[in-house]
């Protein structure tokens, strides 16, 4: 189980992560204790020993769009923990991306 706590202004969001990964690899998603659809990140080459093995991926809805958080500038826990299927991920850090 990995988790966060973010901070960020009041306002619309965008989560993402810089990732790694050798195979596919689903993740359960918690923002503030609430469920999210889970989160699969790609393949993505390796398990970072090269720089080309990294990519970054945005956390999608139930639609596959991508996910909009609204905070009111309290901190976010955002949760995840692993399916128990699949492979490891390599986590390098998550964001915020505000939304205009």
């Amino acid at each position: 189980r990995l988790e966060w706590v973010l901070k960020a202004p009041a306002g619309r969001y965008r989560l993402l992560w810089r990732y790694c990964c050798a195979a596919d690899a689903t993740r359960s998603l918690a923002i503030n204790g609430q469920a999210h659809p889970a989160q699969t990140f790609r393949a993505s080459g390796g398990f970072g020993a090269n720089a080309e093995d990294w990519d970054n991926t945005i956390a999608r809805d139930a639609q596959g769009n991508d996910l909009i958080i609204k905070t009111d500038g309290k901190p976010l826990t955002i949760r995840m923990v692993p399916d128990g299927k699949d492979a490891g991920v390599n986590l390098d850090y998550v964001t915020l991306l505000p939304m205009p």
